[in-house]
């Protein structure tokens, strides 16, 4: 009865908790808030980053793709760390585009990693823009 009764209970705590330690999840939601053009020959990319999962993200990388005037692509990418679940994280990176006019830009591909579980990709285009942006 009395190992009845702790299974139970050990039950109960986990379906409670959420099931976090059973279940990791890795996943975020990232948006370009603003591009701007620089003097630098790049653009001024700001962008936010949710972490919508229940394991912090300890580790992540954001690829932009950009489409030019002149039908061809540019591509950069930054990273980042320690995102914690709930957390937003507003940030901004530049982009270089030398001597191309970028017509949009939009997150091609988002890599996540928390070091005890799989990494997670997400695969874009996301959060198409037009260049410059500033809603």
């Amino acid at each position: 009865m009395k190992k009845l009764i702790l299974i139970i209970l050990i039950l109960a705590v986990l379906i409670l908790s959420g099931c976090t330690a059973l279940f990791p999840r890795v996943d975020a939601f990232v948006t370009i808030t603003k591009v701007e053009l620089t003097s630098i020959d790049a653009l001024k990319v700001y962008y936010t980053l949710t972490n919508t999962g229940n394991v912090t993200i300890d580790y992540y990388e954001i690829f932009f793709e950009g489409r030019c005037s002149d039908n061809t692509t540019i591509s950069d990418w930054t990273n980042g760390l320690n995102v914690v679940p709930g957390q937003t994280r507003a940030d901004y990176t530049f982009v270089d585009i030398g001597d191309k006019t970028v017509e949009q830009l939009y997150i091609s591909l988002i890599y996540l990693k928390n070091y005890n579980t799989d990494p997670k990709y997400i695969n874009g285009p996301i959060s198409p823009v037009p260049v410059p942006y500033n809603p």
